[in-house]
């Protein structure tokens, strides 16, 4: 009897921390959200792609870019594609998945919910996490190449893009 409480109580103990886990988590999750950035600074130039948002790389590191968002459009965005290219202290451009059937100059990614969101007019930091930072980067330089606004219920994606582009190539200007 001693015995199985004891199981019983470990498995509860086991249970409460898994739970206290995962609030912690969405706790830290929510405070680091793509909400409007402190940063109060003029917008950007828009970006010759057409894409209405553009973003500034702040930080590099092994495995993430902290970047800062200006979104141009009128809706609320929280789903995002984007292209990263990352150069070298001389400015040559890094290949990513080196050695991969998926070896280029650029990389992608996608991502998409609460922080990640970037309101109307407004900026918004987000921090894009677990890429594959190639070697010696110095600068990143990450364009919009498909964006998605919440529909009017605020929980749910629009049927279409607002934006999007190709994502097979580099974009340049024309």
């Amino acid at each position: 009897m001693i015995r199985q409480l004891t199981l019983a109580t470990v498995l509860a103990l086991a249970s409460l921390a898994s739970v206290t886990s995962l609030a912690a988590c969405s706790k830290s999750d929510s405070s680091s959200s793509g909400s409007s950035s402190s940063d109060n600074a003029e917008p950007p130039a828009k970006p010759f792609t057409g894409a209405p948002a553009a973003f500034v790389v702040d930080k590099i590191e092994p495995t993430a870019l902290e970047t800062r968002v200006y979104n141009f459009s009128d809706k609320k965005v929280a789903g995002w594609g984007v292209l990263m290219r990352y150069y070298d202290d001389k400015g040559n451009v890094l290949k990513v998945k080196v050695g991969t059937p998926f070896e280029k100059d650029f990389d992608f990614w996608s991502m998409s919910g609460k922080r990640y969101t970037a309101e109307p007019k407004a900026w918004a930091s987000i921090k894009i996490d677990h890429l594959e930072v190639p070697k010696g980067a110095v600068k990143a330089e990450v364009l919009a190449n498909r964006m998605t606004a919440l529909a009017a219920d605020g929980n749910s994606f629009e049927q279409e893009p607002l934006f999007s582009m190709s994502m097979m190539d580099w974009p340049t200007p024309k």
